[in-house]
């Protein structure tokens, strides 16, 4: 009994939720200060009032496109000489 009070419960809810999406609030137009154009409740019909994006389509590529990103060194091919270091100055810097 109680799971099916609840199915009822959530189908209500269900159908009710589109209503209140598009509900908008009363103006207060009793209280002073208050008046339609700035009260804000525009925002609902804002919302609800946006077209919704078009569904997405997938590209077609008509060939695959090959990039070189690396290229690998044939095994006969020597690496160039490393250059030899510097001499190293053997004095150290004047005591002034």
């Amino acid at each position: 009994m109680a799971a099916r009070l609840l199915a009822v419960a959530l189908a209500v809810l269900f159908l009710l939720l589109p209503v209140l999406a598009y509900a908008s609030p009363p103006d207060p137009t009793w209280i002073g200060g208050y008046y339609d154009d700035s009260d804000y409740d525009d925002v609902v019909t804002v919302i609800t009032a946006e077209p919704s994006p078009p569904p997405p389509t997938v590209g077609q590529c008509p060939e695959p496109a090959y990039v070189v990103v690396w290229l690998v060194p044939i095994a006969d091919e020597q690496p160039p000489p490393a250059r030899s270091p510097q001499p190293q100055l053997s004095r150290g810097p004047p005591l002034v």
